[in-house]
């Protein structure tokens, strides 16, 4: 059950990193994948974040590559017929490093496109991440009791 829900979860990984766009960022442009949607940008400031972008598109590429072979690479480790701990656990430190990377550049953009912002840009931000935030922690809430709700008595 536990393989099965690493793989999963891996799987949705995956599908995350393939949903990418050419540039390295997210379908629909930089700014959703940013946590700009919302904020209105001046036309520099557009510029400036497509300048940023292009600048670490390769950077993005090559780890979308790296991201995608990791995620195969395990997917094929977790699928053959014997199970081969150790190639699965080697395999999933490779998507975990990967992704890990990938995380570690998207820190870096976003930290260049959030200094070109003007200081109510950025209030504007913190106050988005925490009313998303407050709603994720509502949702896992609900989903708790609705666990605790579901158990048999005991």
């Amino acid at each position: 059950m536990i393989a099965a829900a690493l793989v999963a979860a891996l799987a949705g990984g995956y599908a995350v990193a393939d949903a990418q766009g050419p540039r390295g960022g997210m379908r629909g442009g930089p700014a959703g994948d940013l946590g700009l949607r919302g904020v209105q940008l001046t036309d520099a400031q557009r510029e400036q974040v497509r300048s940023i972008m292009e600048s670490h598109r390769e950077e993005f590429a090559d780890l979308r590559t790296k991201l995608g072979a990791a995620h195969r690479g395990f997917a094929e480790a977790a699928r053959v017929g014997a199970v081969d701990e150790a190639a699965i656990r080697t395999q999933s430190t490779a998507v975990a490093g990967a992704m890990a990377d990938e995380a570690i550049l998207r820190a870096r953009v976003r930290v260049q496109v959030h200094a070109l912002l003007t200081a109510e840009q950025q209030q504007q931000l913190q106050e988005r991440e925490a009313a998303m935030e407050k709603r994720i922690q509502e949702r896992q809430q609900r989903l708790e009791q609705q666990r605790q709700n579901r158990r048999p008595p005991q």
